[in-house]
């Protein structure tokens, strides 16, 4: 019956495992459908450059305010835009309509392996209303092939014969977007780490003589399904949950590479183990033998045995019978 119990919870956990892992390689491969007023790709929908104007003299764009430099999609799929305005000093672009943009690399730059964003889902154009310039830049991501996770850097440019090279910088930071695979990362430390806390239950054991016993799945379930057991993996679980947390759900750029899954299952195991353990350890039923021959260390005592005699009450004993018998010495009298 208890072999069954644990066999069906294992069975289930699994399933629940199986799960997470199968909806996730299908989020990690799915994509979304790009939003409607999305701007086209500068490549795909480039704008007819104009003619250089005579004498080699080029208009000057000045930026208005502070522009937004930065995208932090985090875990996020979906659309970012950004826009940027420029003024011009004169007429010069009174006939144009656009400027052709141009989306230059943008480049993984807080990790040892080259990274690059795809340059065909990021949109940039850039439209002339009277003496502005209105420059929208479109990021798409629409799942995790988009790139790795990672901070990347780049510029995109506007790049037109009438006017003076712009290059707008811009930094994005990415994190995995698939929250169900680093979900099972969790689920896998858990059951090791639970291993872990029952083999290391059996040192709590105080020099029970009684202590070192064979293994069997009997002991686990007696374990694991105990008042203690059930305190000692449910503080380890709580503990495993919030290093999750903090280290995936509010990193900006966790899942640049395969060492952040190893370490986040490290750390998890880690914490897991330091929460569990004092607990285990404060339950567990500590044997002390008596000691003897005056070694220190601690006693207890014995109760009183049941099969005591008691002296029963009453006149203190007399003199032994061979005392009683011998005759008193007689006084001799000297004529």
């Amino acid at each position: 019956m208890e072999r069954k119990r644990l066999v069906s919870v294992a069975v289930g956990y699994a399933l629940v495992v199986a799960g997470f892992f199968g909806v996730g390689l299908y989020d990690h491969y799915a994509s979304a459908t790009p939003p409607t007023g999305a701007p086209p790709s500068s490549t795909a929908h480039p704008c007819t450059p104009g003619a250089p104007p005579p004498g080699g003299a080029v208009a000057t764009l000045a930026p208005r305010g502070s522009p937004v430099d930065s995208i932090a999609f985090g875990r996020g799929l979906g659309t970012q835009v950004r826009e940027f305005e420029f003024t011009v000093a004169d007429e010069r672009l009174a006939t144009a309509r656009c400027l052709p943009m141009q989306v230059n690399p943008f480049l993984r730059v807080d990790d040892g392996d080259s990274a690059q964003l795809d340059p065909q889902r990021i949109g940039a154009e850039a439209k002339v209303i009277g003496r502005q310039v209105l420059v929208t830049v479109a990021v798409m991501r629409t799942d995790a092939r988009f790139a790795p996770s990672g901070t990347y850097s780049g510029t995109v440019s506007i790049v037109d014969p009438r006017i003076e090279r712009v290059d707008i910088p811009l930094t994005m930071t990415l994190a995995y977007p698939v929250w169900q695979l680093p979900l099972v990362v969790l689920l896998l430390t858990l059951p090791v780490a639970v291993g872990y806390l029952w083999l290391l239950k059996g040192s709590f054991h105080g020099g029970r003589p009684d202590a070192d016993v064979k293994i069997s799945l009997g002991q686990f379930d007696d374990y694991a399904f105990s008042r203690n057991g059930i305190l000692a993996i449910g503080a380890g679980t709580a503990s495993a949950v919030l290093v999750f947390a903090a280290t995936y759900l509010r990193a900006p750029t966790w899942g640049s590479s395969f060492v952040d899954a190893i370490s986040l299952f490290g750390a998890m195991f880690a914490a897991f183990a330091a929460a569990s353990t004092p607990v285990t350890a404060a339950g567990t039923d500590r044997y002390h033998p008596l000691t003897v021959n005056g070694t220190s260390g601690p006693q207890r005592a014995d109760p009183p045995s049941s099969t005591a005699t008691t002296t029963p009450a009453g006149p203190p004993p007399g003199p032994s019978p061979a005392l009683r018998a011998a005759p008193a010495p007689r006084a001799e009298i000297s004529s």
